[in-house]
């Protein structure tokens, strides 16, 4: 959950960990850097934490390493590192780690791993407990034009439909659902910071979602909601999606501009602004 609690927070919690009933610890896009993550590292073999969500943070391969390192001491089944700044060194370490570990689940997206170090993650899996490694989105062996941050930021958001009129009641019922999605969804509805790749504006980090986009697609039509998509800042636009949008996967427009969703496996990875 984002609350920014950066090192210090993160810090905090490792202290506390070894004494608390915590299995499930979901620090996605906290500002956490390798400070925070090797404290959260050296309290993980005395917690009982089996679920450890550490995605769109600011952590590199001496945080990953070190994460590694705690791993066959620890009863983590599910490590989620996706959107940090993770080259082939800590894929290969945490490659060498994996077949003491319990991990069930490695989640590496959006990170600079090549085709090094996703070679030695998939020479490592037939001698581990592994059922589910995700490098979608790593840079592997593509080059690509660099990112320059821009003073931007995209937002989704489930919304009851603005062209439609409805009672209390299904309002009410309505905000319940989109807060149960809101709970799952692991950063979907978060704010993501904007790039411009090659004059293109661009979400700033892939998101890795808990909530697929079928799913989504049910509540938005059982229920009358839409995704508002939006950047604001130094670009501004809003549109809105439909569930037959999200279908399709089609172009989002309004007169303030149009977004392109990067949808890849049931899954929202990016936004594009076109």
């Amino acid at each position: 959950m984002n609350n920014n609690i950066s090192d210090r927070g993160a810090i905090k919690l490792a202290e506390v960990l070894p004494s608390s009933k915590v299995t499930s610890l979901d620090l996605i896009g906290n500002n956490i850097s390798d400070t925070g993550a090797i404290k959260l590292a050296e309290a993980l073999p005395r917690s009982k934490v089996t679920r450890l969500y550490l995605s769109r943070n600011n952590i590199s391969d001496t945080g990953a390493i070190k994460l590694a390192e705690m791993l066959p001491s620890s009863k983590v089944e599910y490590l989620s590192l996706s959107n940090n700044t993770i080259s082939d060194t800590g894929a290969i370490k945490l490659a060498e780690m994996l077949p003491s570990s319990k991990l069930t689940e490695l989640y590496l997206s959006g990170n600079a791993i090549s085709d090094s170090g996703a070679t030695k993650l998939a020479e490592a899996l037939p001698s581990s407990k592994v059922t589910k490694l995700d490098l979608v989105e790593t840079v592997m062996s593509v080059k690509r034009a660099p990112a320059i941050h821009v003073m931007s930021e995209f937002k989704m958001e489930l919304v009851p439909n603005p062209s439609m009129k409805f009672s209390d009641e299904t309002k009410l019922q309505q905000n319940k659902v989109i807060d149960a999605l809101t709970r799952v969804s692991r950063g979907l509805f978060l704010p993501n910071p904007a790039v411009s790749v090659d004059g293109a504006i661009k979400s700033g980090q892939f998101y890795n979602s808990g909530l697929g986009v079928n799913k989504m697609v049910d509540a938005m039509k059982n229920h009358n909601l839409v995704l508002r998509v939006s950047v604001s800042g130094e670009h501004n636009a809003c549109a809105i999606a439909t569930h037959e949008d999200l279908t399709s996967n089609a172009i989002i427009s309004s007169p303030s501009g149009s977004f392109s969703l990067g949808i890849s496996g049931n899954t929202i990875r990016s936004v594009d602004l076109i």
